[in-house]
């Protein structure tokens, strides 16, 4: 019998500042990707931060089609469901029943280098407070599938 190792990334902001970004993936370069395995949840619940992104920055991905960033407390300047200049194949997920951006939230990611190939999907609710603009797509990044945006 053999094992199956299950990787899990989980990125979770209870309270504090983060004077920059927030990324579910790693830190990749024009050399090296920085992928991470298996499925990516970022949590935020409280404190501060400049962006969220649920991908990478730069180069490398998420390789399972799972990636979630969820926000009910807290307050960033903007959310990216994708990665900053990093590609990613799958849907990802941005869901918000509380906290605030001050500025715009994506489905997909930022920058042209920041595709995502499939579907993406925003849904915002409860008691969360966007205070720009809601998009299905990325910021000059593209999508090739569907976009999906619910507002509750």
């Amino acid at each position: 019998t053999s094992a199956t190792n299950t990787y899990h990334t989980h990125v979770t902001i209870n309270a504090g500042i983060v004077h920059g970004d927030i990324y579910g993936g790693g830190l990749g370069d024009a050399s090296n990707a920085a992928n991470v395995y298996g499925p990516v949840t970022v949590n935020i619940h409280g404190g501060e931060a400049e962006r969220v992104f649920g991908c990478n920055n730069t180069n490398g991905r998420p390789r399972q089609n799972t990636n979630h960033v969820n926000m009910d407390g807290g307050q960033v300047g903007y959310i990216y469901g994708g990665g900053n200049a990093a590609p990613y194949t799958g849907t990802p997920y941005v869901d918000m029943t509380g906290g605030t951006v001050i500025n715009h939230v994506f489905g997909g990611g930022l920058g042209a280098n920041a595709k995502v190939t499939g579907n993406t999907s925003v849904t915002v609710g409860g008691s969360a407070h966007v205070m720009k603009n809601v998009y299905g797509g990325g910021n000059a990044a593209e999508v090739t599938g569907n976009t999906n945006v619910v507002i509750e």
